[in-house]
């Protein structure tokens, strides 16, 4: 019988609840480690605290959180060898497809920030994609981007389900060039990013919404009801892979500028024509969801 699952660990997600031994191999000791006892809204507090400014991670707490990742990450590879252990003891190993990947990566301090939820830098956005497909290569690595746009379009394209969703194919030929692009919308805030396999822009957008009025809504409604600065990073990905030199202003790249921001312009376009802008709303969130977002430290 055809099966899918779909399982979504969350052990390499906040608060990090690595094992002894796990974070022994990172040179961590569990037991002293300063974040040891951190809820999942100690975190939520401290990120917040440290994206407005209000304090500074130490050198040696910054270490600690990082062990306590990395731990809580070799935690997370335990159990999906549990799971394909699971396969191979059914005798369906070999004629299982399997995908890991990741939403999203951790922030430790690259960019200012801990955590994630507020950029798109690569150590949010580049994340594991690795596939396991009966029949298929082994050893095979892609150097273009791709998206997770494309994973579901791939596994239905496996199971033989042909349209229904955007998206390309990732076992079929590597194209030559490939831009991938990224959003992400936090009240006020609005952000896009594209991406070649070289080149990676940035572009903010800031909206002046009036004290006490709402801000909700989609950015194409934010940018008809209010006005907006914008602002744009450009990075050599080749050169410079922790985005750390912004080169939009550099004569020598408005080159790849102009070439990389056609090609945002471009999706930009495609997405306001086919999404029609959502009106301002209300939604009903159940009260189990607003527990689960306090627990994971989205809420207070």
């Amino acid at each position: 019988v055809p099966t899918f699952a779909y399982l979504h660990f969350l052990e390499a997600h906040w608060p990090y609840k690595p094992r002894r031994r796990h974070i022994a191999e990172f040179g961590g000791n569990r037991d002293t480690n300063h974040f040891r006892d951190f809820s999942a809204r100690d975190f939520g507090r401290l990120r917040r605290e440290v994206s407005r400014g209000e304090i500074e991670l130490p050198p040696e707490q910054l270490e600690q959180l990082i062990q306590m990742y990395d731990g809580a990450v070799r935690r997370l590879d335990g159990k999906i060898k549990i799971i394909l252990g699971i396969l191979e003891q059914l005798g369906l190993r070999d004629e299982t497809a399997v995908m890991v990947t990741a939403d999203h990566g951790e922030e430790f301090l690259e960019h200012g920030y801990i955590g994630h939820g507020q950029a798109l830098y690569n150590e949010l956005t580049h994340v594991p994609l690795v596939a396991s497909i009966p029949g298929g290569h082994q050893g095979v690595r892609r150097t273009t981007p791709v998206s997770h746009v494309d994973v579901a379009r791939t596994l239905l394209n496996i199971g033989g389900v042909a349209g229904g969703v955007d998206g390309a194919d990732l076992l079929l030929a590597e194209p030559e060039e490939a831009f991938v692009q990224g959003e992400l919308s936090i009240r006020n805030k609005y952000t896009q990013t594209i991406q070649s396999q070289r080149w990676k822009l940035h572009r903010r957008y800031r909206f002046d919404v009036p004290e006490g009025e709402a801000s909700g809504g989609t950015p194409q409604a934010k940018m008809a009801a209010f006005p907006f600065s914008v602002k744009e990073e450009l990075y050599d990905l080749d050169q410079d892979p922790r985005e750390q030199v912004n080169l939009v202003d550099s004569p020598a790249c408005q080159g790849a500028r102009r070439m990389i921001t056609e090609q945002l312009d471009q999706w930009w376009q495609r997405v306001t024509t086919t999404v029609e802008p959502a009106g301002p709303g209300e939604t009903e969130v159940d009260d189990m969801v607003v527990q689960r977002l306090r627990d994971l430290g989205y809420l207070d």
